[in-house]
């Protein structure tokens, strides 16, 4: 059967839902960072065959693999898989475009308090920039924070992309209504491949 794109979601905040129980190993670490001014693209490498892994925890018994790759990349039209489900982009002049909710994923330019509309109902806001992250791949410098959340702040998707690998840390949380709690799930960072080296570390 043809799996059908996800118009709704981004693969790393289905991937918070759906998860894959494939292994992968990993390599010596290698300190990654900034090359110049930070555009979209720099944030979220896109070339066909990259490849990302993540431990996804939802604060139940330990933490499971989820992967997603780049499946299709040409003349500025790209998918990546998560699981099952299928994720278009647009790589334009402006940024990273979801063409199935017509919103964007990361709009240039990313600097402090920059922001758009996003999927579902949601405000997309830079929150941070020149961020210092220690990965499992190592440290990276220069990354860049945006939180999505709606109106009445029920949810939110906190995402941390670092230059050359991504969205390192995916944090996600929900108000639950009927019992008051705050559901939370996140997705760190495991492994990574550029799609040109073969190498994954």
């Amino acid at each position: 059967m043809m799996r059908r794109p996800s118009n709704n979601s981004t693969p790393f905040s289905l991937l918070l839902l759906a998860v894959l129980t494939s292994a992968c190993g990993a390599a010596t670490p290698e300190p990654v960072g900034p090359k110049g001014p930070l555009r979209a693209t720099d944030l979220f490498p896109m070339t066909l065959g990259t490849v990302w892994s993540y431990d996804v925890d939802a604060g139940e018994a330990a933490p499971v693999l989820a992967i997603s790759r780049v499946t299709r990349a040409e003349q500025g039209r790209v998918e990546i898989t998560s699981g099952s489900a299928i994720h278009p982009y647009e790589i334009r002049d402006e940024g990273i475009w979801r063409p199935g909710s017509e919103t964007w994923l990361l709009r240039d330019p990313l600097s402090v308090g920059s922001t758009w509309p996003s999927q579902a109902g949601l405000s997309a806001r830079v929150e941070a920039v020149a961020i210092s992250m220690e990965t499992a791949l190592g440290p990276a410098e220069g990354c860049v924070r945006v939180e999505e959340k709606d109106a009445d702040n029920v949810r939110s998707i906190r995402t941390t992309y670092c230059p050359d690998l991504g969205p390192v840390l995916v944090e996600s949380t929900m108000n639950l209504d009927v019992s008051g709690e705050t559901a939370r799930v996140s997705a760190k960072l495991r492994g990574f491949s550029d799609g040109q080296s073969g190498e994954f570390r």
